[in-house]
């Protein structure tokens, strides 16, 4: 059968419905000849094979429209001389259903996507929620609720994170971050095996012939399609959006990990963004990779409203852009998060970074703070093991980074030792306090807030199982941890004074006799900044949340003691009008309630904060 092909201006590359029939544009390098081949879905009779004109070309980019042709039902592939592949721009790719299956390239076929939206769909907009008053949860849609016990249908789904709102909200977690949704081919065959063993954080992996999955995606991809294997139903495009829509009923963004490389150039990066925003109301992404493109981005018109989650990124030139109406980006600095491990577990010369980096802030841009993220030991095994153990990888444990910063606790691995399990505990809250207590946004890592493990192996990338899914056991270690992060959340979002939505000044610009921020060690109003010193101690004052409240809170002390002897703090306001109380303690102390009608008082002019521990003092009383 003959088909009439007229050219038509370019309109972005891919394939779409047309109002004569359908439009394609693709980039086609051809010496002899080039086109589609269309396929019946639902058999498997040759193709027919519709060649286009060299007069329909711009360069190597063909661009028309086929009359009269309906691709419902259909699939398709482009040709070039005698290679045949799936479109790059695809918006359904079919061929690779179901997770983990070995999938020939040359089985893949592309297929237009779903148009079904959400009841309400118009109406859903970005949700814009300030990085001030943001907390992000990081996960990967199948890992999530793989390992769910009390799930019994659509587990490993977009439909399977819905029934995970409750607990989300439960948690106040503003934004859902989840790893890679569009169709990534995780296990597909290729005749290269000359890879390195040795791998980066967020390598980019090229399919290489191997039984092993490429769990977390970053592989090659068609990433303008949503993976169908994260759908319950097929209609992966329609679930994506459901539950974008759930999740802003809620309260929550929706955020989207990208690799560079899926991309390939600016443009492309680009076109992709502003297709999940656009299509998917999706509210912002993290961008993964030795390309962040990050110049470019943040003056992009299209994506001010976006959040832009970048990797040590310069960020002097958000200063030259000025102020936006909408702080948008943000940045994962490596060095808060390797800085934090080692104060955490008593390195010497780490008090000068961080008594830093608990208050920097910008009314540009926000730090985010994370101690743990999808490359690298979870928060249990941070405090589980001294070194990696990769070896169910298959790659000799010569995998990952064998920087880890971690400390065992003098036991590799599980132990029944109380002492023990009562160190890491400890160690547990102190990072998740240092991390909420921190200016800045936080972000948590699936399962960490249940201590979940993944025996010790600190890249995971191929792990689709129990080392790379989330663990929902009902310990009771769990149950502690999961309601000590679920109260410390909700006290951080009762004090504004916790996360300012800029710098602070470190000087007294409201006259409230005290400024905003201030510092201390044993000694009140000087700080020990010196190689052996692993305490010190930060006043936040409650006057300045007026700002943000209109109302003045209690002022917080933290007092931050990671040496392995008890130490000694003077108290930094002696009126006979403070009152002093203790709030919470990793010593044992307290509960885990963070509840200040629980504050225990205090007398006296100083406390002793017991060894590794992180204490919350409240102050009031005081006149404006």
């Amino acid at each position: 059968m003959d088909h009439l092909i007229k050219r038509t201006p370019f309109a972005g590359y891919g394939v779409k419905n047309h109002k004569e029939g359908t439009y394609f544009a693709a980039n086609l390098p051809c010496i002899r000849e080039c086109g589609v081949l269309i396929y019946d879905i639902d058999n498997k009779d040759k193709p027919l094979k519709i060649t286009f004109d060299r007069r329909f070309s711009m360069g190597n980019v063909y661009s028309c429209v086929v009359k009269g042709l309906d691709l419902k039902g259909k699939a398709y592939r482009f040709f070039c001389d005698d290679r045949d592949f799936p479109d790059a721009y695809s918006k359904k790719i079919i061929g690779n259903e179901v997770f983990g299956e070995q999938v020939k390239e040359s089985e893949l076929k592309s297929a237009l996507g779903s148009d079904r939206s959400p009841a309400g769909w118009n109406e859903d907009v970005l949700l814009e929620i300030p990085y001030e008053d943001s907390l992000i949860y990081e996960a990967h849609v199948r890992g999530l609720t793989m390992g769910d016990p009390s799930l019994k249908k659509n587990k490993g789904t977009f439909l399977g994170i819905e029934s995970r709102i409750p607990y989300l909200k439960s948690l106040n977690v503003t934004a859902l971050l989840l790893m890679p949704v569009y169709e990534f081919i995780e296990r597909e065959m290729s005749k290269d095996i000359n890879l390195s063993l040795k791998r980066a954080r967020a390598d980019f992996r090229e399919p290489v012939k191997s039984t092993k999955v490429n769990y977390w995606g970053f592989c090659k991809a068609y990433p303008f399609a949503v993976k169908r294997s994260f759908s319950s139903s097929g209609d992966a495009e329609y679930e994506f959006k459901h539950l974008v829509k759930k999740l802003h009923a809620n309260g929550i963004e929706c955020l989207l990990t990208i690799h560079s490389d899926v991309a390939g150039t600016f443009d492309t990066m680009c076109e992709l963004l502003h297709f999940y925003t656009e299509n998917f109301h999706v509210d912002g992404f993290r961008i993964v990779g030795s390309r962040s493109y990050f110049e470019e981005l943040v003056k992009d018109p299209f994506l001010k409203r976006s959040k832009l989650i970048f990797e040590d990124a310069d960020t002097s030139l958000l200063q030259g852009e000025g102020l936006a109406p909408y702080r948008n980006v943000s940045v994962i600095n490596e060095a808060f998060l390797r800085n934090s491990r080692r104060f955490l577990k008593s390195d010497e010369d780490t008090v000068s970074y961080m008594s830093y980096a608990v208050r920097d802030n910008s009314r540009y841009w926000s730090p985010i703070r994370n101690i743990t993220d999808f490359s690298g030991f979870t928060l249990k095994d941070l405090f589980s093991y001294n070194r990696k153990h990769n070896e169910a990888n298959n790659e000799e444990n010569t995998d990952g980074t064998d920087y880890n910063y971690s400390w065992n606790c003098g036991v590799e691995g599980d132990t029944n030792r109380r002492s023990v399990q009562s160190l890491r505990m400890k160690l547990y809250k102190n990072a998740y306090l240092l991390m909420f207590l921190s200016q800045g946004t936080p972000l948590m890592v699936s399962g960490d807030e249940v201590l979940n493990s993944a025996e010790g192996n600190n890249n995971p990338y191929c792990q689709d199982n129990t080392i790379g899914w989330v663990s929902w056991e009902s310990k009771k270690a769990n149950r502690e941890f999961r309601e000590f992060v679920k109260n410390l959340s909700s006290f951080r979002k009762r004090h504004a004074v916790l996360h300012q939505p800029g710098e602070l000044k470190l000087f007294d610009y409201l006259s409230c006799k005290l400024p905003d921020i201030s510092f201390h060690s044993e000694e009140a109003w000087k700080i020990d900044q010196n190689p052996a010193s692993r305490e010190f101690a930060v006043l936040y004052c409650g006057q300045y949340a007026r700002q943000y409240t209109g109302r003045a809170e209690d002022s917080i002390y933290v007092i931050y003691n990671m040496h392995w002897e008890k130490a000694d703090f003077v108290l930094p306001v002696q009126d006979p009008k403070a009152k002093w109380s203790l709030l919470y303690s990793t010593d044992g102390s307290t509960d885990d309630s963070f509840d200040e009608k629980k504050a225990i008082p205090l007398t006296g002019g100083d406390y002793r904060a017991s060894e590794r521990s992180i204490s919350i003092l409240l102050l009031s009383g005081l006149n404006n």
